[in-house]
């Protein structure tokens, strides 16, 4: 982690970005503002561990106060329980600071070293990029919620995949799939590049992780709280709701009514869908005589790493969650900006700024209640990050052919 911030710039964003959210921390305890509502949730439920009471079904704090986790997930909090509540708080807010923090480079770090190289732009970039995901990033930590934790998990597992360390890859999704199971959509792009090593260190790990708990918890409990926990997960849509989903934007502008319980196939659907057309690309690849052995395995990689990260940022536009979940489409924004830093390109920055309000332009202080409400009825977040996932494949298609030419001589490094 530490070559992360070899250069001045990561060390002046990494310094810069702390003092920021440093003073939101600082004013948030001053004000009596420093809520964590989602982690009251988490703290709540690793107590009732700890205290053989119930842990699934009871509301902490908000009405939608409900632990929708697995029993495995629940040991991570543990030593939140042992902690008292203000104290978790602000570990807690430090551990999401971390990682947000560390995000940025080591995103910055694989574009340059598998996608595409910049360097004129670097410093301006990475706060660029920030500002964009800001008003997710705030929410998130102003929550206690674990999605920056789980971004930058899946960023290093995507840098582990690339580096065939596999064993290190299949830990971190397993946990990962664990905690969020539509995720278990990453082992199709897996089975599309062959990496059966990893799918197997995925499943061997989470079968270990159920059993664990098993033994942890008890056999018998164990099992009624996985059970819970299923229940848990179907219930989660019945107390939510989002008008950033692909079934609200279809029925708002086309009158076209799909149930929500239809998420889970139509992630499927778009896996299929995307790996359909990795699969050619990889084909087209294969079939190129002019192409070393060193190049396929460059486009391979590159071509794996846009499909994970496209299927990521489809995941808040399936699914009905609350919106810093939106903050799965970081690796694709910092992608498009980076990608359209370069001088020539600049004429396609109105278009970014755009999707880019769109994306981020939620925000009450900045449109007042009206603007805001109407903002969220028209479904403007959902739309404005398929717009994204949308320019990034664009891109993508467009540069399929040059992206990553450096890779694999920075990856024997």
């Amino acid at each position: 982690m530490r070559r992360l911030f070899e250069t001045k710039a990561s060390k002046l964003f990494a310094l810069l970005t702390f003092l920021l959210f440093m003073t939101m921390l600082t004013f948030q305890l001053i004000n009596e503002r420093f809520w964590l509502h989602d982690l009251e949730v988490m703290y709540a439920a690793a107590t009732a561990l700890l205290e053989n009471g119930q842990i699934y079904g009871t509301s902490v704090g908000l009405d939608t106060g409900f632990y929708k986790y697995s029993p495995f997930t629940l040991f991570f909090f543990v030593p939140y329980a042992l902690l008292p509540y203000k104290v978790a708080c602000i570990l807690h807010f430090l551990i999401t600071l971390a990682c947000a923090i560390l995000t940025f480079p080591l995103l910055e770090r694989i574009i340059r070293r598998y996608l595409f190289d910049f360097k004129k732009k670097y410093y301006l970039t990475l706060f660029i990029v920030l500002i964009a995901i800001l008003i997710h990033l705030v929410r998130d930590l102003h929550l206690g919620n674990i999605n920056m934790i789980l971004v930058f998990l899946l960023t290093l597992s995507i840098q582990y995949l690339i580096e065939n360390k596999y064993v290190k890859f299949g830990i971190i999704i397993a946990f990962i799939i664990i905690t969020k199971p539509y995720f278990i959509v990453f082992v199709l792009p897996l089975l599309l590049h062959k990496k059966y090593k990893e799918i197997l260190s995925i499943g061997a790990v989470g079968a270990l992780s159920v059993v664990l708990s098993l033994i942890l918890i008890g056999f018998s409990k164990g099992i009624y709280l996985y059970f819970d926990w299923f229940a848990a997960m179907l219930d989660h849509s019945s107390y939510l709701k989002s008008n950033n989903t692909i079934f609200y934007i279809l029925n708002r502008y086309t009158g076209i009514s799909i149930g929500t319980e239809f998420s889970f196939l139509l992630l499927g659907i778009i896996a299929v869908i995307t790996s359909l057309y990795f699969w050619r690309i990889i084909r087209i690849n294969n079939k190129n005589e002019v192409l070393s052995h060193e190049e396929r395995t460059n486009r391979k990689n590159t071509a794996l790493i846009i499909h994970l990260f496209v299927l990521i940022a489809f995941i808040p536009n399936v699914f009905i969650t609350d919106t810093e979940h939106f903050l799965f489409s970081l690796p694709l924004i910092s992608i498009l900006i980076q990608y359209f830093s370069i001088p020539k390109r600049f004429v396609w920055i109105p278009l970014i700024a755009f999707m880019i309000f769109l994306y981020g332009g939620n925000s009450t202080d900045m449109m007042g209640d009206y603007l805001n409400e109407n903002y969220k009825s028209m479904g403007l977040l959902g739309i404005g990050n398929l717009m994204i996932i949308t320019t990034a494949l664009i891109v993508y298609h467009k540069n399929r052919n040059s992206w990553g030419s450096e890779s694999v001589k920075l990856d024997n490094n």
